[in-house]
Formats: structure tokens, sequence, C-alpha cells
């Protein structure tokens, strides 16, 4: 007996499909009879997430679009449901026709999840062009990461630092009230005068931060940092204040990673009890046996010739 796809159930049918990487997905789709139910199973899963300027990677399973695609999603000759956008705005297509690149911005705003990355000037110029309205996810590069436009969908904001101005403020994005993660990054090789130093009053930050990363940075604190943040990273840091920080820890931290050295002690720190894994490299601590811990949290220490880590964790294992 012969058997044919239409002989099976869609679900084993989009368990199968979906060990086929977007390529091998787009030749079968195109192999099918049109218009039937297991060529509209594989479009629907081909263009669930697809990303436009970003090359491919192995074990990428978003579909890179062309100019012709992007052309006939938006104009819905293509019928499928974007779930997710991935683009480098630096090698969008803006010599579409302006009436066809507007109904390409109203299609844009249709998807759930737009991620976008490239310098601040890229962003800018794009911003210009399209509404940025659904972007959930942007990661800037460049030596200022303020740009224009409205993000007030924005969740999570990464900026890398290029630039040699050691005074960079924080974005004006950040008034975005559904941003609930930034990531702030320093040239490595910068001198510690030359680093990125960032003055802002956490008491204005968007009210769901819950995850914060600095690396390479010189940070200002003016105030108790956000009370919902369940992640704090400085990798690499300079505090103006690391006792300051130490002594107001978040009631809802659950992650603390911290490289900012002078720390000598950490018996008077008040460690919130829903600590669960907390690192601190680079320090001058010499033990622990004055220190108050959350009752489940173990304690793992590792030294290196150059530098002291800590660990203490009551993550499994």
């Amino acid at each position: 007996m012969t058997l044919s796809l239409s002989d099976f159930p869609l679900e084993i049918l989009r368990q199968v499909f979906s060990n086929f990487t977007p390529s091998e997905k787009r030749h079968f789709c195109m192999k099918l009879p049109i218009s039937c139910k297991e060529q509209d199973l594989v479009r629907a899963m081909l263009y669930e997430k697809v990303k436009i300027g970003i090359p491919a990677t192995p074990n990428d399973d978003h579909h890179l679009l062309v100019k012709k695609e992007i052309r006939n999603l938006a104009n819905e000759n293509i019928r499928a449901f974007v779930s997710l956008l991935r683009m480098n705005v630096r090698y969008f297509p803006t010599d579409f026709a302006l009436p066809l690149l507007e109904s390409i911005s109203d299609y844009f705003d249709k998807i759930p999840n737009v991620e976008i990355e490239g310098s601040n000037e890229d962003v800018d110029i794009y911003a210009k062009r399209m509404s940025v309205y659904s972007v959930v996810k942007l990661n800037l590069t460049g030596g200022n990461c303020c740009v224009g436009g409205d993000y007030s969908n924005l969740e999570h904001l990464k900026f890398c630092f290029e630039g040699s101005k050691p005074q960079t403020r924080f974005p004006l994005m950040l008034c975005s009230k559904s941003l609930s993660t930034i990531e702030i990054q320093g040239k490595r090789k910068l001198k510690l005068s030359q680093q990125p130093t960032f003055r802002y009053d956490w008491k204005f930050l968007p009210a769901k931060i819950m995850k914060l990363k600095f690396e390479n940075c010189r940070v200002v604190l003016c105030t108790n940092l956000p009370k919902l943040l369940t992640h704090l990273v400085l990798v690499n840091c300079t505090l103006s204040d690391p006792e300051l920080l130490l002594s107001n820890l978040s009631p809802q931290l659950k992650h603390v990673e911290l490289d900012i050295g002078s720390i000598q002690s950490l018996a008077d720190i008040q460690f919130p009890p829903s600590l669960e894994f907390f690192k601190v490299s680079n320090s001058e601590i010499s033990d622990f046996h004055s220190v108050h811990l959350p009752i489940f949290l173990n304690l793992f220490i590792s030294r290196t010739m150059t530098s002291s880590t800590f660990i203490l964790s009551s993550y499994q294992t």
C-alpha cells in the first residue's frame, strides 16, 4: 500500500517538518500542490519566524526573506502569519516606491514581535521611514544610544558603545513602560578614563525593569535599584559607590554577578531571601564566615592565579 502526505494527520506532519531547515521547507513547499493543506502547513511554518539582512547560522530556524517575499507578504500575495521578524536595518531595502514602503510599514505593525539591530545612525534612518511600534528588542551599536521613534512596546534594549566620548547618557527610549531588560556594553580595550559613563536616576526607570547588565562601563548610582529587579550583572565595571549598591539590593533579586573590584567585605550586606545565585569576581574578599546568606544559598568557591571568584548558588549542578 502506498501512502501519501494526505494520509497523515497534520500534527504528525508538523513534527516531521519541524526538523527541516528553512531552505528545505521552502523547497518542499514549492513542490507541493498549490493550496493543499500540506502546502499551507509548510508555508505557515516557513514564515512563522523570518529575518532580513542577517546571515544564516547553524541551527537557525529563521527564514531569510528576499525583497519579493517582503512585498508579497505585505500585499497578502503570500498568506502566512509572521510571529517574529529579526532584521539588520543596514540591509533593509529602502528603494521601494513610497506607497509600497508605507504598506510594508503598516504590515510590520501587525507583526507581534520585531527585533532590530544596527548602528544608531542606521536605526534612526529606518525609524524615519518605517514604524517601530512593534519593535520589542533593539540591539544598537555606535557612539550614542539615543534614537528617535515610538518604541512604546520595547522590552529589551542592548547597546554596544563604540564611541570615544567618555560621557554617555541613557537613551530617551527608556521611557518605554514595557522595557524589562537593559544591556549596556563598552569597549573592553578602552582605558578607564575613556569608558562610557552612565548617569541615571534609577527611580525613573520603567517600573517593569527586571534585568540590568553593564559591561566595561563606569556606572554612577544615584538612588536605589528598581524594586522589581531580578537580575543584576556588572562585568569589569567601576561603580561610583559599591557600598551604596550592595546596601540597597532589590528585594526581588534572584541573580547577581559583580566584577567591580574594591569589594573587601560582605559582612554587613542584607541579602534578599529570593537570591539564588551570587557571583563576585576580582574582589579582595578573603572569606564568607561572617556573611549572612539566604537559607537555601550554597557556597562554591573557585580561585585563579590572578583573581578570586566566589560563586554562591542554589541552582542545581
